[in-house]
């Protein structure tokens, strides 16, 4: 099984501290965004946090984002998970 690199998870952790809701909702919303994301990207254990910002924008700006996404479809997803 592949896990996710140190910077991916750090990136994310950084995504949910600029969150204000649960922390259920908050692991919905990453996995939301995750799963977007292609799998060599998530594994990628050279990728760096400039890159990961290239991809998806700065960890504030994604958590901004989060009143754009589709809140039934992360309320289904953390469900699953």
């Amino acid at each position: 099984m592949n896990r996710e690199s140190t910077t991916v998870k750090k990136y994310f952790k950084e995504v949910r501290k600029h969150l204000s809701c649960s922390w259920s909702v908050k692991r919905g919303f990453t996995k939301y965004i995750k799963e977007q994301l292609d799998e060599n990207v998530l594994y990628d254990k050279t990728i760096t946090r400039e890159k990961l910002v290239e991809l998806l924008g700065e960890p504030e700006k994604v958590a901004e984002g989060f009143d754009i996404a589709n809140q039934k479809e992360i309320r289904i997803i953390r469900s699953d998970g």
